[in-house]
């Protein structure tokens, strides 16, 4: 089962789109345990003038991370824990936008496992400048800082940079 509830309206020059959504789904994997995987998110973005805040947490338990229902149970089919935030600001002048972003999911451990190669957490910093060329083309380029760690203390890092153009049509 999965159900959203959504809300679009203005106040004054200040536009707001805020939702909630929650999902329960039960799995019965072939030579596995049946488990019930269960999860909340909610979010807002409020925009005024050139400036816009984005939002966004989520919680879970035998959701996964990275992707839905990815590494959701332990090997004995527990279901583990996960949550995760959001946060963007952007600000347009002119035909460029400026924008910043945070964002981070964390995965637990069940209480009888011990997995210290598990992700534990990924997170990403990222910079963004955009230039609308014309109405159906804009340039982009992004600087992005990753993290990743491990539940035993592994970790890596990357920093990014990528340039690029959305075509809208």
């Amino acid at each position: 089962f999965q159900a959203k509830l959504s809300y679009d309206g203005t106040f004054g020059d200040i536009g707001v789109h805020a939702w909630a959504s929650g999902i329960v789904q039960d799995h019965n994997p072939v030579g596995g345990l049946r488990y019930t995987g269960r999860g909340l998110d909610f979010g807002a973005k409020i925009s005024g003038g050139g400036a816009s805040l984005l939002g966004y947490y989520y919680t879970g338990k035998g959701l996964g991370t990275t992707g839905l229902f990815i590494l959701a149970t332990d090997a004995a089919g527990r279901a583990r824990g996960s949550d995760g935030f959001y946060l963007q600001g952007t600000y347009g002048i002119g035909k460029f936008t400026l924008g910043a972003s945070y964002g981070e999911s964390r995965l637990d451990l069940t209480s009888a496992e011990v997995n210290p190669t598990l992700l534990k957490s990924n997170s990403s910093w990222v910079g963004q400048l955009r230039y609308g060329l014309t109405s159906w083309v804009t340039l982009v380029g992004e600087y992005t800082n990753t993290r990743s760690r491990a539940h035993g203390g592994n970790r890596a890092t990357s920093d990014t940079v990528a340039v690029g153009t959305i075509l809208f049509f």
